[in-house]
């Protein structure tokens, strides 16, 4: 019985861990790893459907063979007054870099860029209005967004 429960208890750790996963935040454009595809979700405070993009979406792409290596994952928050690096080396708030610079003023956005000029690589994924192919389309985007860029 104490094997059991120990064994469920190790799931379930693991299952918890693999339910909060957090990108990384966005805070400097010009040290992007350049042989990787940013991935950017542009989230709010409290929205439970960027933590679903997170947990469901974002996690497990990290994690896969296929994607992982070639993708960097980040977030940025719309409603941050903290301060990042643009593309363009300057400092902007995360709100108002997304807004006026991306034209990003929904969340969850999720964005695929070009790590060296933030140029947008496919189109933004607007929301999550259908989570059950909205794993495929992120996949198309950066399969998509791979095949431009060569990254390989």
């Amino acid at each position: 019985m104490k094997k059991l429960l120990l064994v469920g208890l190790l799931l379930l750790a693991n299952a918890v861990s693999a339910d909060h996963y957090t990108p990384e935040t966005f805070e400097d454009a010009t040290k992007l790893p350049q042989n990787k595809l940013l991935v950017l979700l542009t989230e709010i405070s409290n929205c439970p459907y960027c933590s679903q993009i997170k947990e469901q979406f974002l996690g497990p792409l990290s994690l896969a063979a296929e994607f992982g290596p070639y993708i960097t994952i980040a977030s940025i928050n719309l409603e941050s007054s903290e301060k990042l690096i643009g593309f363009d080396g300057k400092a902007v708030t995360q709100d108002k870099w997304a807004q006026q610079m991306m034209g990003v003023d929904f969340s969850p956005t999720v964005l695929i860029l070009d790590p060296k000029t933030g140029q947008r690589l496919t189109d933004d994924l607007v929301g999550l209005a259908t989570p059950d192919f909205y794993g495929f389309y992120l996949e198309q985007n950066i399969n998509k967004a791979k095949q431009s860029l060569a990254i390989d």
